[in-house]
């Protein structure tokens, strides 16, 4: 896609840009292809927000983002009231209300800085996923039969086939997916697209053996920890608690030199299986 300026731009790039208006308001456009069934994807939602909270901030990288979703957008123009909380040296905060049809559709409370110059002390105790090579690490289309997903056209998916049992009935039983990931145009990755890598994966509830088959999320935290580098995302989620019909769902982005970029919880529902 070519922009107004004579440069490429990415798909994301062009699905999430806003344009600002007066007070803090901003105009987005929720664009057509990046469904999981029929309803856009909450975390490429979650993108068009942070591109409002960075512009009203002015600072590059979504620090901190928590997301409630109060029901389905839909492909189309949609409005962003940001409100300003505070703007320090190294932090920004913001709230964002994302509306369509006259509807909130979803509020966010974001914390933005520059992870270019942040300084202190670092400590990791965690270890990326281990995964089979990318070229025997099917994408789900071709691994087997799913719920339709307009997005993995925009984004290269590609799965452990150990956690793939769920597509034809045989549930690993330990609650996680895991794989690669990276944008299908060729755009690499960078902090304010965490948000639609965390939320892409198939709900890793489907890899438990509970009458579920699909988890509409009600809430979303994405924690940035530092700026990738180029190439495929490592990406693994899991559940290991679902109580009285919620899921929760940790979420953990590795870049390719193996650096833990970004964490995410999920809050989600877990509807019975229609007879």
């Amino acid at each position: 896609m070519i922009g107004a300026d004579g440069a490429t731009t990415s798909a994301y790039d062009a699905a999430v840009a806003v344009t600002a208006g007066r007070g803090g308001s901003y105009h987005g456009e929720v664009a057509a292809g990046w469904e999981v069934g029929d309803v856009p994807n909450g975390g490429y939602l979650i993108g068009i927000a942070v591109e409002a909270v960075l512009a009203e901030l002015q600072l590059p990288d979504p620090l901190s983002t928590t997301t409630h979703f109060l029901r389905p957008a839909e492909p189309g123009p949609v409005t962003l009231a940001v409100e300003r909380v505070r703007r320090g040296r190294r932090h920004g905060t913001a709230t964002v209300t994302m509306r369509q049809h006259d509807r909130d559709v979803l509020r966010v409370l974001a914390t933005a800085a520059d992870l270019a110059v942040a300084d202190g002390p670092s400590l990791n105790l965690r270890h990326p996923p281990r995964l089979p090579e990318i070229t025997t690490c099917p994408t789900l289309e071709e691994a087997g039969p799913f719920i339709e997903r307009p997005i993995s056209r925009h984004l290269e998916m590609r799965f452990d086939p150990d956690h793939l049992g769920f597509l034809d009935g045989r549930p690993s039983g330990d609650g996680v997916i895991a794989g690669w990931a990276r944008f299908a145009d060729g755009r690499g990755p960078d902090v304010r697209c965490c948000a639609v890598f965390a939320d892409a994966f198939p709900p890793s509830s489907t890899n438990l053996e509970l009458d579920v088959e699909r988890a509409p999320t009600l809430e979303m935290t994405v924690h940035a920890r530092a700026r990738p580098s180029p190439g495929w995302l490592r990406q693994v989620v899991r559940t290991e608690v679902v109580t009285d019909g919620y899921i929760i769902e940790d979420g953990e982005l590795w870049d390719a030199t193996g650096v833990l970029v970004a964490q995410s919880r999920q809050l989600a529902l877990a509807p019975r299986r229609r007879s």
